[in-house]
């Protein structure tokens, strides 16, 4: 069975509805679906799963990849305090290492950091060794890399690019320009969250942009592939 794997922040998570647009769009297509929507998480993160699920072949170009890029500025860390018990209200955890776990950074993160360690290394991170434009920089050239590390082998990659969220400009190449969709569903208030959380879907937002994506990879031909 062909997958459908969604790589994203909380835009593309479970916040508050019990099913996301991939989940929909994946059983609109009948294909299996890979979750890698995380909130908090980190374009950084997104290049790594994704990429070592191509390493592995675990993704090949029978499947199809969604891409909601998020803030540039978002990282993730190791951290050694994989003992300390997590939540997902505080949405900083992720795939454990040793006996360490790795956290999420985005901006203001160290006001919920479990452990003074933690909360410390975000709060000066921030403060004293983060640029926006270098932040950019750093995207710009990944991004580049990782769209021609999807080309070499074929893969087929929607890139969403939403007006909720994500960074202020995204080089695409061939054919990834092509096969880019642009959501701007956050204009109309009944597809967000609440009237104050225009960043993340109302389940109806969610339905009706599984919907559109749908259409959209019919639009491409790949209903046929």
């Amino acid at each position: 069975m062909s997958k459908l794997c969604v790589a994203g922040c909380s835009v593309s998570d479970y916040v508050h509805i019990k099913q996301t647009y991939g989940e929909l769009l994946g059983n609109k297509l009948g294909y299996e679906y890979i979750h890698e929507g995380a909130g908090c998480g980190s374009n950084y993160r997104m290049w790594r799963k994704l990429s070592l699920y191509i390493k592995n072949e675990f993704l090949t170009d029978k499947d199809i990849l969604i891409i909601q890029y998020t803030e540039t500025t978002r990282n993730e860390f190791w951290s050694m305090f994989g003992d300390v018990k997590r939540n997902f209200e505080h949405k900083i955890a992720d795939d454990s290492y040793d006996s360490g776990i790795i956290i999420r950074y985005k901006h203001q993160a160290y006001d919920w950091q479990p452990t003074i360690p933690e909360r410390k290394f975000f709060k000066d991170y921030e403060t004293y060794f983060l640029n926006i434009d270098f932040s950019f920089e750093q995207f710009d050239a990944n991004n580049f890399m990782f769209q021609n590390m999807l080309k070499q082998q074929n893969i087929r990659a929607i890139f969403l690019k939403t007006t909720r969220i994500g960074p202020k400009h995204n080089h695409l190449i061939e054919p990834y320009l092509k096969y880019s969709f642009i959501d701007e569903s956050n204009r109309i208030y009944e597809n967000n969250l609440s009237e104050e959380d225009h960043c993340h879907f109302s389940q109806l937002g969610s339905n009706r942009l599984a919907d559109k994506l749908y259409d959209h990879i019919k639009m491409l031909g790949w209903l046929d592939a």
